[in-house]
Order: C-alpha cells, then sequence, then structure tokens
C-alpha cells in the first residue's frame, strides 16, 4: 500500500517491536507475548522467509541479552522443527539466560499456530 517492498515492513517491524518491549515494564506491563513467526509463514517466499529468520536471530543476539540484563524474562512458544541448529542455540541461549529478579516477561511465539497446537495436543493423547 506504500510503495515499499514486503521486507520492508519486517524490518520496521522489527524496530516497532523493539520500542514496545523496552516500554511495557515502564507501562506496568509484566507479560507479553509477540507472535514473530507462525507454522502458517512457511508458506511464504523463501526469500521472505530467509531475512525474517536473519531479523529474528540478529535481534536475538543483539537486543535480546540487553533485554535480559534489564530483567526481562524470555520464552519460546513453538515447534522446534525445522527451526535451524543455529537458530535453536542462539533461541535457547537468549531464554536460558534468566534474569535473578524478572520483572517482565516475553514471550516469543516462532513456529508456533493454533492448527498446530491443536494437532500437537491431538497427537499426544
Amino acid at each position: 500500500m506504500r510503495g515499499k517492498p514486503r521486507l520492508y515492513g519486517h524490518h520496521a517491524g522489527a524496530k516497532r517491536v523493539r520500542e514496545i518491549v523496552e516500554a511495557c515494564p515502564d507501562l506496568g506491563v509484566k507479560y507479553l507475548t509477540i507472535f514473530a513467526f507462525s507454522t502458517e509463514n512457511w508458506k511464504r517466499p523463501d526469500s521472505e522467509v530467509t531475512v525474517i529468520f536473519e531479523l529474528l536471530g540478529q535481534w536475538l543476539t543483539e537486543t535480546a541479552p540487553r533485554l535480559v540484563s534489564n530483567g526481562v524474562k524470555l520464552r519460546h512458544y513453538g515447534r522446534r522443527a525445522p527451526l535451524s541448529a543455529e537458530f535453536l542455540a542462539n533461541l535457547d541461549e537468549a531464554c536460558a539466560a534468566t534474569p535473578a529478579k524478572k520483572e517482565f516477561v516475553l514471550g516469543l511465539a516462532i513456529n508456533y499456530g493454533g492448527r498446530a497446537e491443536i494437532t500437537d495436543a491431538i497427537a499426544e493423547v
């Protein structure tokens, strides 16, 4: 609608998420879940999926450590497969770095979907 490429929106969204997450504790928000990548997003063009995971990986290595040092607890919600081993290692490291005193819990819904959750729940029965 704005004449920009699709990837422009992902970059702008990543910046906005950082601003929102950093503002939440000051606003008294204790929990927030960000739906960063749904299971349905795998249907996007490969080039777009690649850029999304590059942005998420960059966020995990650059922004997440700063948030954790400021009392933010990170949690992952979603399927681990088929996420890459490198991405999972960065995700696990960020989530494991639990601050002694958590001020705010940020849920990262990555490779998460309502249909996938129902399918997984039925498979466990």
